[in-house]
């Protein structure tokens, strides 16, 4: 195995994920990054009372070889050669062990999983959680998922880039930009704003919010154009909607490849994702990239 700074690191559930799986494989292809597959020996998780007494570390560990093996040998049918893929079985709770790997590879890959309604706040908090602690990328894939813009040909895959802070969006947009040169993807910058009607009517001046709305575009199109120019073989334009972030990002979740959500990564335990994050997640048609983000504090 090479590198794993720049290996993806694909978590292999109890279920089926073959979404996640098929979108590692393919974004592999399309980078040149190396997978390693693991599933997570969890013992007793999800069980109560003597149920829990049925399933042991180790059986759990056994079981667990059994389910990553399979998905490797899938995944090296799909590879042909063009890279590598490696499997592990650590032991122990979900979301420590995905964030504690995380550190040393290049993005972690999850499945979200559209079941019950306590099915998906389970699944949901797994994401959520690692997504918050992790200082790499992590990719929620949903199971709904039916694949990307197929490869080769002249035809580009479609990643929206959801900008919330324009002064703050250099890390987001290098990973962005980065990862269109690899992949053969083209950008969207796409910044969603909205004010209650209320306010809109009572309190705002009409002509001060037309001019704040030439202004953000102009300054997003400048943004567009700062990346073009840095990276002219990628293709990036730009777009200001009115309506809630997360409404807005889960409609354009229908028309394009992949989301990237800037995240601002902390490293206090407990610390949550933000709402816009977390609805997306939840709802997105397409998979969702949480990207962590340093934003500098302003001195005082």
């Amino acid at each position: 195995m090479t590198d794993l700074r720049t290996t993806l690191l694909v978590a292999i559930g109890d279920d089926d994920s073959s979404a996640a799986l098929a979108w590692a494989v393919d974004r592999a292809a399309r980078s040149g990054q190396d997978l390693r597959l693991v599933h997570v020996a969890h013992g007793t998780h999800g069980l109560a009372g003597p149920e829990s007494l049925l399933l042991s570390f180790e059986a759990a560990e056994l079981a667990g070889r059994q389910i990553v093996r399979a998905a490797q040998e899938r995944a090296l049918d799909a590879a042909e050669g063009r890279f590598e893929v490696d499997v592990d079985v650590p032991v122990g709770g979900i979301v420590s062990v995905l964030t504690d790997l995380a550190g040393s590879h290049a993005g972690v890959v999850l499945q979200h999983r559209r079941r019950t309604r306590v099915g998906q706040v389970l699944a949901g908090s797994v994401t959520s959680a690692v997504a918050a602690r992790a200082a790499v990328p992590v990719v929620s894939v949903p199971d709904g998922w039916s694949g990307p813009a197929p490869a080769g040909n002249g035809v580009r895959s479609r990643v929206v880039v959801g900008i919330e802070d324009l002064d703050g969006a250099d890390d987001l947009m290098a990973h962005a930009v980065d990862l269109a040169t690899r992949t053969h993807a083209d950008l969207t910058l796409l910044h969603a704003w909205d004010v209650p009607t209320a306010y809109e009517l009572s309190l705002l001046d009409p002509e001060h919010m037309d001019t704040w709305r030439a202004e953000t575009t102009q300054a997003l199109e400048g943004l567009a154009a700062l990346w073009r120019d840095k990276a002219p073989d990628v293709g990036v334009d730009a777009r200001v909607t009115r309506g809630r972030p997360a409404e807005v990002l889960t409609a354009v979740s229908h028309d394009c490849d992949l989301l990237l959500v800037g995240h601002a990564h902390h490293r206090v335990p407990g610390h949550h994702l933000g709402s816009v994050a977390r609805a997306v997640l939840r709802e997105s048609a397409c998979p969702v990239e949480i990207v962590p983000v340093h934003r500098e504090r302003e001195s005082s």
